[in-house]
């Protein structure tokens, strides 16, 4: 089992700013390694789906991203298939504290 930090921001359809935003620590064990066990394991653990009905949102798409800060600016790499959650996976877990995961 390994822990990731995540920021997660909730947005309403076609808005530019986030309604909630909040960070969070995850935990990701070897069960967890596909894209959509990956995705499972993030809606039931931070109980996405109960934050969504809280704002009004129903359904919802959960869109993953690994963020970096390098020289104070921020970057987004997008993880929405397994084999970029494969590249994307040991960066985040090998992380020195200068990466997160973005869920949006």
């Amino acid at each position: 089992m390994a822990v990731l930090k995540g920021v997660i921001s909730l947005y309403r359809a076609g808005e530019e700013k986030p309604i909630e935003r909040y960070k969070a620590r995850i935990k990701i064990g070897e069960e967890h390694r596909s894209i959509s066990a990956f995705k499972k394991n993030l809606i039931d653990f931070l109980g996405l789906n109960d934050q969504a009905k809280k704002f009004g949102l129903g359904s919802f798409d959960l869109k993953l991203y690994r963020l970096v800060k390098i020289s104070g600016k921020t970057e987004n790499y997008s993880i929405s298939t397994q084999q970029q959650l494969n590249l994307e996976l040991p960066l985040l877990l090998d992380s020195d504290g200068e990466r997160e995961l973005n869920g949006k």
